[in-house]
């Protein structure tokens, strides 16, 4: 009988130290009103070092005329440039980082993760400049992904 009543009162004791409702949902974890960040999949990517892009950018693209536009900038300058791939707008989204005309070649940039996250979607992304002086030649780096459309959210660009 005494170890029912002790197990009882161990059971009991966290819930009476607890000061509020917030409290105790903390603690147990309720999370019905939480929401879980999670990393988007990159459907499909294009990754180059020559673009006709002039300055840093970071783009989201959520329309097939922007992508259109934002295609034909990329492959400006080039005989022969692909049509633009085809992206379902209404279930994708694009996101476009543009590192811009640097002075010499060596230069990238990478979108290393997307993140939804419950007031927003954060894209991470890296440039990588080449230590010393560089090979010389212009570049134009640019990376592009295209992951799940989220609406009603902003992307929020976080250079790494």
């Amino acid at each position: 009988m005494r170890t029912y009543h002790r197990s009882y009162w161990m059971l009991l004791l966290p819930l009476l130290l607890c000061v509020s409702c917030e409290d105790i949902k903390e603690a147990f974890g309720d999370d019905d009103d939480k929401f879980e960040a999670r990393d988007l999949k990159f459907f499909g990517q294009w990754q180059g070092t020559q673009s006709g892009v002039e300055l840093p950018a970071q783009r989201v693209i959520k329309n097939q005329q922007d992508w259109t536009a934002l295609w034909q900038q990329i492959h400006s300058g080039q005989s022969g440039s692909p049509d633009a791939p085809r992206i379902d707008f209404e279930k994708r989204m694009v996101l476009a980082a543009l590192m811009g005309r640097q002075s010499t070649g060596g230069h990238s940039i990478q979108i290393t993760r997307v993140r939804e996250r419950e007031n927003d979607v954060r894209a991470r992304y890296r440039q990588i400049s080449p230590t010393g002086s560089g090979a010389p030649g212009q570049t134009s780096p640019y990376h592009l992904v295209e992951v799940r459309r989220v609406k009603g959210k902003p992307v929020e660009w976080v250079a790494e």
